[in-house]
């Protein structure tokens, strides 16, 4: 476990920049919710053919994270964000200047990598410079940061697109990756790294941390909670919004943005509320499992609701939505720092690859319903009750790891 650390003293620059970097990969990764309606006019795309080019971003970002993983517990945050963020920025070219399918699938493929460390390189490198009973809250901070993002391609973006086209918004975004590289790499300090190897010595290696019950029973809901949402809020929210609940243009991206505003408020005070239910032996696990159990309550919600959904309903899709970056600090208290980059990205992974699947699925699934001679709001609210459905069965396996178990498991598996 990562207990007894040190505050560094430069960790709020280092947290200011990694935060700024996340703040990026969350625009970049949620443009096409803005962007959408022009991708398909202007190429000729079907909505499976959108969700595809929008989803491409989530497979790729998936794929790489075993390497960024290694590269995290290898050469640290500082090393990884900075040389990944020089590839978003060719990403955002490429994306800027396509066209046709091939270059928007090439441009979001080499976002999807250049972005892939953005979250998990701000979350070790909070491990890393934050005494432990911190590390939730500025876990919390971070995932707020990077929320700001979420409100940025919702009215803003809406509004920006009147004075700029998409293009020229992904090339000004492509500068600013340029910019934080540079950042990263003169003013973020370098800290000591495990030496190769040391961790075998000292545990039971990756695969042996990935066996603990402790680390496979959050994965399902963890997973499915943020896959859900990532899949919902940088593409099929705002067609959700207008083709079932009859919502203008404008009234979408206020409901984009409440949500962004809802996971602001939620990563910071589900943060604090984690590392002030400590106090009270509570751990991190309890209170993040609560949250991701309501995700799905809220969800069937929305849809009992229909037309007469009101934004304080999408607030709190946003905070539940957002709750399982909370188990990121699950990881910290119970495993060791040198192992903290590999497993990290392993639920990344799971999470991104999910959010691919879910985001294609979507897409696939709209047509075939609407072929099939369902309505577009038929289709959306069917596709909805078969993810919530999913959702309950994870909150089963979630609470079946009970408090009980948990202490056996931590008595088999000893990590230094």
């Amino acid at each position: 476990m990562t207990t007894g650390r040190a505050a560094h003293p430069r960790r709020y620059l280092v947290f200011a920049l990694f935060a700024a970097g996340f703040l990026l990969s969350y625009v970049l990764r949620g443009v096409n919710v803005a962007f959408e309606e022009k991708l398909a006019s202007g190429f000729g795309l079907e909505s499976a053919a959108v969700g595809a080019v929008t989803a491409s971003f989530f497979l790729a970002f998936a794929l790489v994270q075993p390497l960024v993983g290694y590269l995290l517990d290898r050469i640290g945050p500082r090393r990884t964000q900075s040389l990944l963020l020089i590839v978003a920025a060719v990403g955002a070219a490429v994306f800027a200047l396509a066209a046709g399918l091939a270059g928007l699938m090439t441009g979001r493929v080499l976002l999807g990598i250049g972005l892939a460390a953005s979250l998990t390189a701000g979350y070790k490198a909070i491990a890393e410079v934050f005494p432990a009973a911190q590390v939730p809250l500025f876990n919390g901070l971070l995932a707020s940061v990077g929320s700001l993002g979420v409100v940025l391609v919702g009215t803003p973006l809406d509004a920006l697109l009147y004075v700029l086209d998409w293009r020229q918004i992904m090339g000004v975004l492509g500068a600013i990756a340029l910019v934080l590289t540079v950042l990263l790499w003169l003013l973020v300090p370098e800290p000591p790294r495990t030496p190769a190897g040391q961790e075998s010595a000292d545990g039971p290696g990756l695969f042996g941390y990935m066996a603990d019950p402790r680390y496979w029973s959050i994965l399902p809901l963890g997973i499915l909670n943020q896959s859900m949402f990532l899949a919902m809020q940088t593409l099929w929210l705002m067609p959700f919004l207008r083709q079932t609940m009859d919502y203008s243009r404008g009234e979408a991206a206020m409901s984009v943005s409440v949500v962004g505003v809802a996971l602001i408020f939620g990563g910071v005070g589900l943060g604090a509320l984690a590392s002030w239910m400590l106090r009270f032996r509570i751990e991190v696990a309890v209170t993040a499992g609560i949250a991701m159990s309501l995700f799905p309550l809220v969800q069937t919600w929305v849809l009992l609701q229909g037309e007469a959904v009101t934004q304080a309903t999408w607030f709190l899709f946003g905070v539940t939505g957002g709750s399982g970056m909370v188990l990121y600090a699950v990881f910290a208290r119970t495993f060791p720092g040198s192992m903290l980059g590999r497993l990290s990205t392993t639920y990344t992974l799971g999470v991104f690859l999910g959010t691919f699947l879910l985001q294609a699925a979507y897409g696939w699934l709209l047509d075939l319903g609407q072929a099939a001679g369902r309505t577009p709001e038929e289709a959306h609210v069917g596709i909805w009750a078969l993810l919530i459905a999913l959702q309950v069965v994870a909150v089963a396996c979630y609470w079946g790891m009970t408090p009980a178990r948990r202490r056996r498991a931590a008595a088999a598996y000893r990590h230094p």
